[in-house]
């Protein structure tokens, strides 16, 4: 929206560069023109292992700015004052731990930069009916439900992707002024998982995300429920809860996500910075 701005106003934009927490790592679906919302604006992956810098440069590369301006015209041609001033002595494979730089939460449930980790993927619960955690002092690394099997649940994960532990938990959402109210299942008893990275470099967080959502309904077709606007708006497809609810396989799943990655990994390439 910014760049968009002052490709308007004809102003000068500088992007002061910073890595990417999650590294590299390039995760599809990529977002579906019809689905574009506050949440996804420009056709690029869910996990795009880019930095804001880089994605500047994308969406001026790619003509994508008049998108969200509100003259709904393209941008002047001969407007070219995009700057990024490159972070120094960073690797783009390098995830937020490793760089030695202090984390400041982006929001208040996204406390730790393990939990970036795993949001990519876990954020899809949002659109559904089990608690993605918010209401604890751990977002995004428990998930559950009152009516959740968790130990065959994770029986169903434990080998699905790579880098990740899990293992059955309780936990009960609380109202946490400022950070979760009214969370889902608030003051009732959630069983679950609680979610630890073990190996960055290793795990997918989509993928995990999408097996997460096919164990659930295949473990709970009557009680798990996706809202289909929510699911479309967080990933950005509809094809991705179709093919879960019409009981694809898994694999199936996995390959469709693979080919919207490569897609926008060729896409990405000319507008990369770092090694």
């Amino acid at each position: 929206l910014a760049l968009a701005a002052a490709a308007q106003a004809d102003l000068e934009f500088y992007v002061l560069d910073r890595p990417n927490p999650l590294g590299d790592r390039v995760e599809g679906p990529v977002l579906a023109a019809e689905h574009r919302s506050f949440v996804g604006i420009h056709p690029i992956a869910l996990q795009h292992g880019m930095t804001v810098g880089e994605l500047a440069r994308l969406f001026w590369g790619e003509d994508w700015i008049a998108a969200v301006q509100d003259s709904g015209g393209s941008q002047s041609p001969a407007w070219s004052k995009l700057q990024v001033i490159p972070v120094a002595n960073w690797r783009r494979q390098q995830v937020y731990s490793a760089t030695g730089l202090a984390w400041i939460p982006p929001s208040p449930n996204m406390p730790t930069a393990a939990t970036a980790l795993l949001y990519p993927g876990v954020c899809l619960l949002e659109a559904t009916n089990v608690s993605e955690g918010r209401g604890t002092a751990a977002p995004f690394s428990l998930i559950g439900a009152p009516w959740l099997d968790a130990e065959a649940l994770a029986l169903r994960l434990q080998n699905a992707v790579a880098g990740i532990a899990l293992e059955p938990a309780t936990f009960v959402p609380v109202d946490l002024p400022g950070k979760a109210m009214n969370p889902k299942y608030e003051g009732q008893t959630c069983a679950g998982l609680a979610l630890r990275v073990t190996d960055p470099e290793k795990f997918a967080a989509v993928k995990f995300g999408v097996a997460l959502l096919h164990s659930l309904h295949q473990l709970h077709p009557a009680e798990f429920r996706m809202r289909a606007d929510g699911m479309a708006r967080l990933a950005g497809v509809r094809w991705l809860q179709e093919m879960i609810e019409a009981n694809a396989p898994l694999t199936e799943i996995w390959q469709r996500l693979e080919e919207e990655t490569e897609s926008f990994r060729r896409l990405r390439q000319k507008y990369l910075l770092y090694e």
